[in-house]
């Protein structure tokens, strides 16, 4: 069972560095560009009147099926080292 811990971890740690990275640039992106985002920020409820569309549904199914991918294979991972750590018991 301890095998699992360990695989459970380094999965996160693997996931969660990447994405780490990613937040600290995105935050220096946005702190160098605050005015023009806000600017643009502005102007999204005319575009979307234009568009006729609800932009922020599709980002939350895009964030859901994201979010259970990543579940989906963490799990597969967990019960394949468990089945290997059985067989070899």
């Amino acid at each position: 069972m301890r095998k699992v811990q360990l695989v459970a971890v380094i999965l996160t740690l693997i996931i969660a560095t990447p994405v780490t990275a990613l937040a600290i640039l995105f935050s220096a992106y946005i702190t160098d560009n605050i005015v023009r985002i806000s600017r643009s920020l502005g102007d999204i409820p005319q575009q979307l009147s234009i568009l006729n569309r609800n932009l922020l549904f599709e980002t939350e199914i895009i964030g859901l099926v994201a979010g259970t991918i990543i579940l989906l294979a963490v799990l597969l991972v967990a019960l394949r080292t468990n089945n290997v750590e059985e067989k070899s018991s």
